[in-house]
């Protein structure tokens, strides 16, 4: 036991805000998929508000120093920083942003990657999975529409190469 309980009492109470903020986070990530999803598009905007909220506050919470004491806490919360980067370049694919759709793509996948490293979940396995398709789809359709001077033959192998992946990855988790 504590010697001091006003210490150890700070210490709970510190940890249960961290808690609520979390809770937070994961409302803006859900909040934003389901703006995104409905509609016909008419809430994007309010649908990439919500996803920028849940990263800014990712970053803020990621600044406190007790988290890294807690990692289950920190673990979820870079859950809910990769769930925020897949939608919106999820949105931002829809929206044929596609140079801003592979950024966050791309952060998304790094995460997913990092957390599966730590824990290896079906879960995450998943979410790889969509962002190596989405990636794919993504590099197809800006070299069929000839939209950027930046496409080369590389990008063709390499959304076939992710997409295959997704497949593998996705067959495995059946």
């Amino acid at each position: 036991m504590s010697s001091n309980p006003l210490k150890a009492n700070h210490g709970k109470f510190t940890i249960e805000v961290a808690r609520l903020e979390l809770l937070s986070t994961e409302t803006h990530v859900k909040l934003a998929e389901l703006l995104r999803s409905s509609g016909l598009g008419t809430n994007q905007r309010d649908s990439e508000h919500h996803y920028l909220q849940a990263l800014q506050e990712v970053v803020r919470l990621k600044k406190l120093t007790f988290l890294e004491k807690r990692p289950s806490l920190l673990y979820n919360l870079r859950i809910d920083q990769a769930a925020a980067h897949l939608g919106l370049g999820s949105l931002y694919r829809d929206q044929h942003l596609f140079k801003k759709a592979l950024e966050q793509l791309t952060k998304a996948h790094d995460l997913t990657q990092e957390l599966i490293s730590i824990e290896d979940s079906p879960g995450q396995q998943g979410r790889l999975g969509i962002i190596l398709t989405t990636h794919g789809e993504i590099l197809n359709r800006r070299d069929q529409l000839k939209i950027s001077d930046q496409t080369t033959p590389e990008d063709g192998r390499t959304a076939l190469d992710n997409q295959q992946r997704a497949v593998t990855i996705f067959r495995q988790l059946e």
